[in-house]
Parts: structure tokens; C-alpha cells; sequence
């Protein structure tokens, strides 16, 4: 994955992006979501969030992002919000959102959420 930014010439430069490795993190508060810093397979990325999670989430996306100090005394280190790609400080993320029924990952992706572990079968009753 690269950004493109331009040489002195005014040349396209495409400057590669950095690698991270697959580590979900839970950054929702009062919903689901999950990310993982770095663009990772989505299939990949829901078998480790089905290792530990069976919460109801959707497809997984790719997005940027980028964090901010978190104010004074909110318990929170960060707060992580959207970025443009080559922006100061951006990232490239993958998030995972709650989402049901149709929306969720199971129903978008069947044979994926196979795949996914004996979690990945979560259904709201």
C-alpha cells in the first residue's frame, strides 16, 4: 500500500506505508468497535476479533486514522479519529463496527464467518 505525495519536481512519489501487525483493539464505549492499526485482510482481521469477541459486528474496512490526546481525566490515553492518508500523525486502520442481521460480518461474508471460529456463529435472540 503506498500514498502518493510529489518530489521537487512536482513528480508523483509513491512513499510506502508502513506495515503493522494484526493487534484488535476494543475502541468502542457504549458500542462495538474494534480496529487493528494497518490495512489487514478482513478475513484475517475477524478470526483474531473471533478468537476473543462474539460481540455482532459487520464488514470490516479500511480507513485512516490518527491519535489525539485524550482530555484530562477521562481515563482515556488516546482518542482516535479519522484522518486523510500522508496526513501528520495517520495511520491506516482496520475497523470493525456492531452491526445485525444483514449487516453483520456472518451474513455478508458466510463462507469467511466459517472460517472465523465457533464465535463467529453469534446470533441475537
Amino acid at each position: 500500500m503506498t500514498d502518493d505525495t510529489t518530489n521537487a519536481a512536482g513528480s508523483p512519489v509513491e512513499r510506502p506505508v508502513r506495515r503493522y501487525p494484526l493487534d484488535v483493539e476494543n475502541v468502542g464505549e457504549d458500542t462495538y468497535i474494534l480496529m487493528s492499526k494497518g490495512h489487514h485482510d478482513v478475513h484475517e482481521f475477524m478470526r483474531a476479533v473471533r478468537a476473543d469477541y462474539s460481540w455482532p459486528l459487520g464488514m470490516p474496512t479500511h480507513e485512516w486514522m490518527r491519535a489525539i490526546p485524550a482530555p484530562a481525566n477521562s481515563g482515556y490515553r488516546c482518542l482516535y479519529v479519522e484522518a486523510k492518508p500522508g496526513a501528520r500523525g495517520a495511520f491506516p486502520a482496520t475497523y470493525v463496527r456492531e452491526a445485525w442481521g444483514e449487516c453483520s460480518y456472518e451474513a455478508q461474508a458466510p463462507n469467511g464467518a466459517n472460517e472465523a471460529g465457533p464465535a463467529a456463529r453469534y446470533h441475537r435472540s
